[in-house]
């Protein structure tokens, strides 16, 4: 008689940090990237993140309109999760949305962004990958004066605060620490 082993339980989620700023399909990149299937709101457990999970489900569907909203919490805070689970509730309202981890980015160039401001809504995971490195930079300030222009919404995930990430670009720490 074989048993199955046992799934280990999970952690209990440490808090997320959300902020919000002011100011129909996923974009497609020869990354190997892909949302995962499971990677939606029912099936994150939110414990003490629920009013940044149920923000997030807002934002996605269009009920909130900002520009941008900054999500940060340590390693294995279910950061990841909530960035692909925004971009399928976007793509299941037929909204445009795009997710990108800037991890495995941020050793092409900076022009990977392009075109990305056409989208309703993106999600970058991990920006401090390329927080300091200039042309990043440059190519995130423009991303977010597309997105505010034409009423999408940037949705960046980090492991620190805004005010704790290292930008050089003054005016794109300005921008992505609106509403502080």
């Amino acid at each position: 008689m074989s048993s199955r082993p046992r799934r280990p339980r999970r952690p209990s989620p440490q808090p997320l940090e959300l902020q919000n700023r002011r100011p129909t399909s996923m974009k497609q990149l020869p990354l190997g990237i892909r949302l995962r299937d499971f990677a939606v709101f029912e099936s994150f457990f939110a414990g003490p993140n629920a009013a940044a999970v149920a923000h997030l489900d807002k934002v996605a569907t269009g009920e909130h309109r900002e520009p941008a909203v900054w999500l940060w919490g340590p390693a294995a805070t279910g950061k990841t999760h909530l960035l692909q689970a925004v971009c399928a509730a976007a793509g299941e309202r037929g909204l445009e949305s795009g997710f990108l981890p800037l991890d495995q980015a941020a050793e092409f160039s900076a022009e990977l962004l392009d075109g990305w401001g056409d989208l309703r809504v993106v999600c970058l995971d991990n920006l401090q990958y390329v927080a300091g490195e200039t042309e990043w930079e440059q190519s995130l300030f423009r991303l977010f004066n597309q997105l505010n222009e034409s009423a999408g919404i940037l949705i960046v995930a980090a492991d620190a605060s805004p005010a704790a990430t290292r930008f050089k670009l003054k005016d794109l720490a300005s921008r992505l620490s609106w509403g502080s």
